[in-house]
């Protein structure tokens, strides 16, 4: 820990909130994007597909805004900027 009892570093702490809205917002796009384009299925088994896919398309849009957000705690543990 450092001497004043402060913060460890000087490099500021990874925005939680923006982040958090900026992946809910991609995951909302990628997914609404994919049932535009599947939705006028009239069978069953297409309709399923397409939801399925637009399913899995929100689920990795989030695990990559994790994965950013995980790279910018590590720089800022590392002491580096977290700001591109």
């Amino acid at each position: 820990m450092s001497e004043s009892g402060g913060e460890l570093s000087s490099v500021p702490h990874p925005p939680f909130l923006f982040a958090g809205l900026r992946c809910a917002l991609e995951m909302a796009l990628v997914a609404s994007l994919i049932l535009l384009l599947g939705l006028p299925a009239r069978n069953p088994v297409a309709l399923a597909v397409v939801i399925l896919l637009a399913f899995a398309a929100m689920v990795v849009v989030l695990f990559w805004c994790l994965n950013q957000q995980m790279d910018r705690w590590i720089k800022h543990a590392r002491g580096k900027p977290t700001v591109q």
